[in-house]
């Protein structure tokens, strides 16, 4: 499955996680707080927005790696067209090893259990390991400007 199985435990993450996220994302290089947030934020916004996550509205999977939290995707529904954007965030040293699939696929298959339809994956032009997860994962893809919406369908087998 990953480079790394058997070495990390994936599980949902609530309320209770919050330190955890934090810490997984204040532990992010500024690239990839670039990447995960679309622009630089610091220590002080990334707090702010774990605090203002709407835990009953959210599905959040993380990767544990000795106990630590890792890499985590974020699931966010629009509600009203029976999609999804994904958020996705592997700490550098981490990267390039099966977590990230792991975590899309997850949530892929979260988002099809509610009933979502395809879900949205925003990256930056630049970000070449997003860019080839995406495809890998079926994503079309539409550019605008520097960043890319991949667009992943969900959609379960018709019986």
């Amino acid at each position: 499955m990953t480079r790394l199985a058997g070495r990390f435990r994936l599980r949902g993450l609530d309320q209770a996680d919050a330190p955890a996220v934090k810490a997984h994302f204040l532990r992010l290089s500024p690239e990839a707080r670039g990447s995960r947030f679309h622009g630089s934020l610091s220590d002080e916004a990334i707090c702010a927005y774990v605090d203002r996550i709407d835990w009953s509205q959210t599905y959040a999977f993380g990767a544990f790696v000795r106990g630590d939290l890792r890499a985590m995707s974020e699931l966010a529904a629009y509600p009203t067209s029976g999609a999804g954007e994904v958020a996705l965030s592997v700490e550098p040293q981490l990267q390039g090893k099966g977590l990230g699939r792991t975590l899309i696929l997850l949530t892929m298959l979260a988002a099809r259990r509610v009933g979502m339809s395809s879900l949205h994956l925003f990256y930056q032009a630049e970000n070449q390991s997003m860019r080839s997860l995406a495809r890998n994962l079926g994503a079309k893809a539409t550019r605008d400007g520097g960043s890319f919406d991949g667009v992943i369908s969900v959609r379960g087998r018709k019986d």
